[in-house]
């Protein structure tokens, strides 16, 4: 599965929907089926974070803490591709200027991952992805959502 928030912005995002998750009724955050009880307390609590997920998602994190078993990554679990349907807003991906690749691609940096600007002419939108194998000459590889917002500090490298 893909991978498009780091880990710590997926738990920030899934502890803000905690906050909230006792206002309405929500899909799982986990996994995204609409099987959530109404009353919260009547579901899973998530063995990773203090948030309800579903009957089923809470017997796979039970699973998952066997000795050996793989885990399913915060990244993974569903409100990170869609966070608008949770009604909480995903953190900014904050992209520090680190140089260019040999290509001349902007390369830019976030919570120790690496990010290329694969068309950065000034009247374009970004078009940001990870690098390959996060290395600094590494091909562009997965573009980031649509819906994330991105910074750029101290401010965007264009053509």
């Amino acid at each position: 599965m893909k991978k498009y928030m780091s880990e710590g912005a997926a738990k920030a995002l899934i502890e803000q929907f905690a906050k909230k998750q006792w206002d309405g009724d929500y899909p799982c955050p986990r996994c995204g089926r609409p099987v959530m009880e109404s009353d919260p307390v009547r579901n899973a609590l998530s063995r990773r974070l203090n948030v309800y997920i579903c009957d089923e998602c809470g017997m796979m994190e039970a699973f998952e803490d066997k000795p050996g078993a793989p885990k399913t990554s915060l990244s993974a679990w569903a409100i990170t591709k869609e966070p608008a349907r949770w009604e909480v807003q995903p953190p900014k991906l904050r992209l520090r200027l680190v140089g260019r690749d040999s290509w001349s691609r902007p390369v830019y940096e976030c919570e120790g991952r690496l990010y290329v600007d694969i068309d950065p002419r000034a009247d374009r939108r970004p078009d940001i992805c990870t690098k390959q194998g996060n290395s600094f000459g590494g091909e562009p590889c997965d573009p980031i959502p649509d819906w994330m917002e991105v910074e750029f500090i101290p401010r965007r490298d264009t053509w």
